[in-house]
């Protein structure tokens, strides 16, 4: 291959290199970008145009230049041009010309290795100083130095979480893209919780994969006003800062928030302005006033036309994967637009390309997914479009390295759903490398994880908010005593106290309440019946 150069644009409009250079088949360009996102007044996105003899890319990332001329200063692209050579339409800068780069998401390494290749990919990012790739070569290591000290490659280049990421697992890069192993951190990070002006309290998390049972779920339980949904928002606001505002600088991705609809009123906008991360939010309950953004079916259909890929699993699989434990998934289908007209889940992944793109083209997306028994249609339980909505939406928007915050999934749940969304959810954290926070008031969720991702939140004799210790094992634990250790004597209903009492009040001895209610009363209620007893 013949060698390759660099040349720098004014303008996003010059397009046409060849009729400069026509003999020149080997070239990047970088021009200005015509995002006009600003990070403290400096506007750092450019556009990449590689053309090669039988190859050609096109891509959008971050460029900054230092030490113009011994001036020491910190230039974008454009104030390059202004300062030194304002009539020029192309520079080609050399080896005094200190510029770096640094892409802003780990997409953009596999959009490059998709279009030309590893070799190709490792050609551009290394002309372009790129920061995640020269960082592993020797021979850049002292500018790889100078650039990451200076102002505005910590303003600009990793000001959003995505672009941090990206820089900071550059391992992923410098080797095969595309079947990248998943880097599953450790993470670890605290979070304070205001309740009301005198009291403050610190909760720690920390996730790991190292241990035999990933510790990738972290549930937060207590009764209603004890601060579970205020500590999830104050995390999103932590991520979204990308200061210390609400807590030290979160080493994730991207932040996916899941909550009932009539609650994500209580968590941050994505409209929030300048935000440090990547961030959606997701409706997890049904409404028949509104509805989310896409449905279930459309999202379907984004997923098994999705290209990307995450440690060499596509997203479809992954989707797959998290279906495997609802009942008969191979019985859900989409309808097609004429009737009788269905297309399983199987296949709209499993037929050739031609076929498959003629199916995608004819599902109604605009309705819900379909149970098809022996050729007769059954409307999916609330439960099922529930589990079915939370799961798609996951897998569609995840990336590796994120962090879920799951807001009372339990809401309009049957318990059994409970444990598949758990289930569900482990499997795409660890196929993507990723973490979750859950907050609940469901025993259900808190005896599908260990004890030592529990936290319990509880009131005192101040009432004040305080963190109980988790004293019990947790992970498939009976649920009577989970409830009871948890929130204790309120977590009984009035009538089974009432029930106890007047049992206990017409009764000399316990054996005598036994011989009589051991048909009616649950072995928990004999129990209770005992400890009041003493």
């Amino acid at each position: 291959m013949d060698a390759v150069e660099l040349i720098f644009c004014k303008s996003i409009n010059y397009f046409d290199y060849t009729s400069v250079n026509p003999k020149k088949t080997n070239y990047i360009l970088i021009s200005p970008s015509d995002d006009n996102f600003n990070d403290f007044g400096k506007i750092t996105s450019v556009l990449i145009r590689a053309q090669f003899e039988d190859d050609k890319v096109e891509f959008r990332t971050k460029l900054a230049i230092l030490d113009v001329k011994g001036s020491n200063q910190e230039l974008t692209l454009v104030e390059y041009f202004n300062k030194t050579n304002n009539n020029d339409t192309l520079i080609y800068p050399n080896d005094d010309v200190l510029y770096f780069s640094q892409c802003q998401s780990l997409e953009t390494y596999r959009y490059l290795h998709r279009c030309v290749g590893k070799e190709k990919s490792d050609i551009i990012l290394t002309k372009i100083n790129d920061l995640s790739t020269i960082r592993n070569k020797k021979k850049y290591l002292n500018k790889f130095r100078l650039f990451i000290k200076s102002k505005i490659f910590q303003t600009s280049l990793i000001r959003t979480s995505e672009s941090y990421y990206a820089f900071k697992n550059s391992n992923f890069i410098s080797g095969e893209i595309e079947s990248q192993e998943i880097k599953n951190n450790e993470l670890e990070f605290s979070v304070d919780i205001d309740d009301g002006e005198l009291n403050r309290i610190n909760l720690g998390f920390n996730f790991s994969y190292k241990k035999k049972h990933p510790r990738n779920i972290i549930t937060i339980i207590g009764s209603n006003g004890n601060g579970k949904s205020r500590t999830l928002s104050n995390i999103a606001k932590m991520a979204l800062s990308g200061s210390k505002s609400y807590g030290d600088r979160i080493e994730v991705n991207r932040i996916l928030l899941f909550a009932p609809r009539h609650e994500l009123r209580s968590f941050p906008s994505e409209h929030w302005k300048n935000p440090a991360t990547y961030y959606r939010t997701f409706p997890t309950t049904r409404s028949y006033q509104t509805r989310s953004k896409k449905t279930t079916t459309e999202t379907i259909l984004d997923i098994v036309r999705s290209e990307e890929t995450i440690a060499g699993r596509s997203r479809w699989e992954i989707f797959s994967e998290s279906l495997n434990g609802l009942t008969n998934h191979g019985e859900i289908y989409l309808k097609g637009s004429s009737p009788k007209e269905y297309y399983s889940l199987k296949f709209l992944n499993d037929q050739k390309e031609n076929n498959s793109l003629l199916g995608w083209g004819t599902v109604q997306e605009d309705l819900e997914p379909i149970r098809l028994i022996q050729g007769n249609e059954f409307k999916l339980s609330s439960g099922e479009i529930s589990f079915l909505k939370i799961i798609t939406n996951m897998t569609m928007h995840i990336e590796n390295g994120s962090l879920l915050l799951i807001d009372e999934p339990e809401t309009h749940l049957h318990p059994n759903f409970i444990s598949l969304i758990i289930s569900a959810l482990h499997k795409i954290l660890t196929a993507t490398g990723s973490y979750s926070i859950i907050s609940t008031h469901s025993v259900y969720i808190v005896r599908e994880v260990p004890q030592d991702q529990v936290i319990i939140l509880e009131r005192d004799e101040k009432n004040n908010v305080v963190q109980k210790t988790t004293g019990m094992t947790t992970l498939g634990a009976n649920l009577g005593s989970l409830s009871s250790f948890i929130f204790g004597e309120n977590s009984r209903s009035k009538l089974v106290n009432e029930i106890a009492k007047k049992v206990i009040r017409e009764h000399r001895s316990f054996e005598e309440i036994e011989g009589l209610y051991r048909d009616s009363f649950s072995i928990e209620m004999l129990s209770l019946i005992r400890g009041m007893m003493k």
